[in-house]
């Protein structure tokens, strides 16, 4: 809804009056300063920032002062970068909405106006910023109460090259260094605005006159107008469909009543030629006439889905039918059907742990059904290397899905991980029928992940198999196309594996997928580690998926690889902050359904 808003906002080509005058790069010589936007902490103090360049379409600023403090990133293990790190995700999806009103985003350059500052920022001398002193920052009261101090330490928009799970800082004393992105330091953001849509309202732009900017009545007015312009398109937009269902629904009504007729006077038909004593060859016409139309008849005979329009009788949308996406994110269901691939989400909620009513879990289930004999899963990977340098070929796994236009996507086995790591076995990995990796253990395996293998079929099926209980020539030469090895095994043969004790004990967020049977499976992800969400262990998602009818089941990685991706959208909350898009970055992704559509659902 934020980037939805941004696009909106945009539209206006007039909020403020389109006269800057007054407005100077720095030269060298003083400051000129502004006051836009208020304390993060809700107190209504105005921020005071310093223009650093003036452009001909846009301002850059750099707050005065360090005006809040966290942690860069809640998760040391999880930390892959500044761009996936909850400190990027605080600065510009949260900050936007607790530091300016409605009528100030409007004055943002374009829709990523806020960021840490760079190292090559701080740096540079002819914005006054080259030297240790010139880097120093006070804090505000705010950002003192939530733990930092004053002169202040502030982060830097870069990862650290030379430590791992370091951000790079400015430290309290201006020298420019890095620190675990559990520290908590400071936020000293910049800001661009647009040079277009700003105008002065009173002050001399120095420190103790700064500039105002000036918004307008009429900056309002036309964010209310736009409002109202999208939210007739969309009764619009609604009324079409409605009358387009409407008149599909006619039309298949009309087919049925005229193929039932057909189907009638076929009987009579045969039955008057039997009475009347006809031939066989003409008996055997007849017949043949009504097979052929009780035949149409059946075809034409739709399925009633709660949520979806009216199915052919094997459950997917007609021939030459348009996609349909349902999104109700509010009450938890998503749904989306074509002429080949029919998938139901629904989030729920519930307790696994009798003696922590209080503590329960969240978790999505998405039923998936395909054509009989159609493989529904494959891997879609960020880039072709897929075997060397795993911190290189990785990104968000909702950027893979986008970049691959995926229906549905979710986390696979993180076997990129595993790699080149000192006596770390990657286990056996196959794609599209080659061997990626073939480094099974030795020995059985007594911790978590066992090396257990999932394996993919060409018309469908899936198997699991156990550490070692197979070699990759062996399922390579049975015809797989993809093996994933994580686990433990869930579910083998109907039965839920109840031998494994030291495998996934513990509540964590999971992601598990198991088979009913060809062409038809189901998806958990659950979410945990959160104040809202408890996670469940590995066998609690066995009982979850047997409960289903699944025969065959098997955990793949979850804590942050997590991830249930809906038409470009992470559903899933992985931290307490309700952030969403924050999976773990990966090489892959496994993936079903590809859609034309995934840029209009981004903002849904």
């Amino acid at each position: 809804m934020r980037k939805r808003f941004f696009s909106i906002l945009g539209c206006i080509l007039m909020l403020f009056s389109t006269a800057h005058a007054g407005l100077q790069s720095y030269g060298g010589g003083e400051y000129q300063y502004i006051l836009f936007g208020h304390c993060p902490s809700g107190s209504g103090a105005s921020l005071l920032w310093r223009v650093l360049t003036v452009e001909e379409d846009n301002i850059l600023l750099l707050s005065e002062y360090v005006i809040d403090a966290r942690a860069a990133h809640s998760d040391t293990g999880s930390f892959s970068g500044y761009e996936n790190s909850d400190i990027y995700r605080y600065v510009k999806e949260e900050l936007p909405f607790l530091a300016f009103s409605d009528e100030e985003r409007t004055a943002f350059f374009c829709d990523d106006p806020i960021d840490l500052p760079s190292p090559d920022l701080l740096k540079n001398k002819e914005l006054g910023l080259g030297t240790e002193k010139l880097r120093l920052a006070y804090a505000t009261e705010h950002a003192i109460a939530r733990g930092t101090s004053s002169p202040s330490s502030y982060w830097m928009n870069e990862a650290s090259k030379s430590s791992k799970n370091s951000l790079r800082r400015v430290l309290a004393d201006g020298v420019m260094g890095y620190s675990s992105v559990a520290t908590v330091s400071g936020i000293r953001p910049t800001l661009r605005l647009d040079t277009n849509i700003i105008s002065i309202k009173s002050g001399s732009g120095s420190k103790e006159d700064p500039f105002i900017l000036n918004a307008t009545q009429e900056a309002l007015e036309k964010l209310q107008r736009q409002q109202l312009i999208e939210a007739a398109l969309q009764q619009l937009e609604e009324g079409k469909q409605a009358f387009v269902d409407k008149l599909a629904q006619t039309k298949s009504n009309l087919g049925r009543m005229l193929a039932a007729n057909a189907v009638k006077n076929a009987k009579e038909a045969l039955e008057l030629a039997k009475e009347e004593g006809a031939d066989s060859e003409k008996i055997s016409a007849l017949e043949e006439e009504l097979k052929v139309k009780e035949e149409a008849l059946k075809s034409l005979v739709s399925l009633e889905i709660d949520g979806f329009p009216l199915l052919t009788p094997e459950g997917f949308l007609p021939k030459g039918s348009e996609e349909f996406v349902s999104i109700d994110a509010e009450n938890g269901e998503w749904r989306y059907c074509s002429e080949d691939l029919r998938i139901e989400i629904k989030k729920h909620e519930g307790v696994f742990d009798e003696k922590k009513p209080n503590r329960p879990t969240r978790y999505f289930i998405a039923e998936i059904r395909v054509p009989e004999g159609v493989q529904p899963f494959r891997t879609y990977p960020f880039a072709e290397n897929r075997t060397v340098n795993r911190d290189a070929f990785k990104a968000k796994q909702s950027d893979i899905a986008r970049q691959h236009n995926l229906v549905l996507a979710f986390g696979a086995d993180y076997y990129i991980y595993r790699t080149g790591r000192p006596g770390v076995r990657t286990g056996v990995e196959i794609r599209d029928g080659e061997i990626l990796f073939d480094d099974p253990p030795t020995r059985t395996k007594l911790t978590y992940p066992p090396l257990d293998m999932m394996a993919l079929y060409p018309n469908g099926d899936m198997k699991v198999f156990e550490q070692s209980e197979v070699t990759a020539a062996e399922l390579v030469f049975s015809g797989v196309t993809d093996v994933f090895t994580f686990g433990p095994v869930l579910i083998r043969d109907g039965e839920v594996n109840m031998s494994y004790e030291n495998f996934g004990y513990n509540p964590e967020p999971r992601v598990q997928i198991g088979m009913v049977e060809p062409g038809h499976y189901y998806l958990l992800v659950v979410e945990g580690r959160t104040k809202v969400s408890r996670g469940i262990k590995c066998r609690d998602g066995a009982f979850i998926l047997k409960e289903l009818g699944c025969e065959t089941a098997f955990n793949l990685d979850g804590g942050w690889t997590s991830s249930v991706i809906f038409m470009g959208q992470q559903l899933n909350q992985l931290d307490n902050n309700g952030v969403h898009n924050n999976a773990r970055t990966q090489n892959e992704v496994i993936g079903i359904g590809l859609t034309p559509n995934i840029q209009k659902y981004l903002n849904e």
